[in-house]
């Protein structure tokens, strides 16, 4: 952008760029790091702290490097929009800019528009150690964008292959609700990367599930959802395992 259209973008979207790149200004950032003084209302060195005290529709920006979320998921059980790191060339957040549209809606007319990449997936990544769900996903217009996912195990697991399916473990746990994960890269040393049950009717855009112990998607009876320009590859168990009374839309 030249000064003048920075200069205008500011003025009329209100927007900063703690990264270099524009976000809304009620961002909440996640540095992974220890926190100077007088940014502690702004900045959080925890993802788990900033989820907490986020508000309906905040907008959560993850900072380069590895954030560890421990033995304990992230429950995104509010409207948030957790985001990583955004590519040079990605400009304003179009998604984030744009007025909201209830899931309802936005399905019956699916956008199949191919955009480039807006995201640097690897660079804001949010790990687990201890065989704990990454994220517990109970709520709609939730949104997470641009993130790598990964779940590992940090012990060796004695009870082996006795729990899988709705009992194993899993990165991201969608028990309810309708997120969107978008351009986000998914793995697990220790069971699934994604599991969708109890009715949730999550969208998965441009992602990237891979290097699963068991299922790399597992979508439970009664779940919806949609996998739009998804790759999903070399998990051990099916790439897309899918029970006979769920109904999600597959997009190539």
């Amino acid at each position: 952008f030249s000064t003048s259209s920075w200069l205008v973008l500011k003025q009329q979207s209100h927007l900063v760029h703690p990264d270099g790149w524009l976000i809304d200004k009620t961002a909440i950032i996640v540095t992974g790091t220890s926190i100077p003084g007088g940014l502690s209302t702004t900045h959080f060195e925890y993802l788990h702290d900033a989820v907490e005290s986020s508000e309906d529709g905040q907008i959560i920006v993850l900072q380069n490097g590895r954030h560890n979320v421990g033995s304990r998921p992230v429950v995104l059980d509010r409207r948030v929009r957790i985001v990583g790191v955004r590519t040079e060339e990605s400009g304003p957040d179009p998604f984030a800019l744009a007025p909201r549209i209830m899931d309802a809606e936005r399905l019956k007319d699916p956008d199949y528009s191919s955009i480039d990449l807006m995201y640097h997936t690897s660079r804001a990544r949010v790990i687990s150690d201890y065989g704990a769900s990454n994220f517990l996903v109970s709520g709609s217009g939730i949104e997470i964008c641009g993130l790598t996912i990964v779940q590992r195990l940090a012990y060796k697991d004695m009870q082996g292959d006795m729990h899988k399916g709705l009992h194993a473990m899993c990165a991201v746990d969608v028990a309810s609700g309708s997120a969107t994960f978008r351009e986000c890269h998914i793995s697990s040393d220790a069971g699934i990367g994604i599991k969708v049950h109890s009715g949730a009717s999550p969208t998965f855009v441009k992602c990237h599930v891979s290097y699963c112990k068991y299922e790399g998607v597992w979508i439970g009876d009664g779940s919806t959802g949609r996998v739009e320009e998804s790759r999903l590859f070399s998990n051990y168990g099916a790439n897309l395992h899918i029970e006979s009374n769920a109904h999600p839309v597959v997009h190539r």
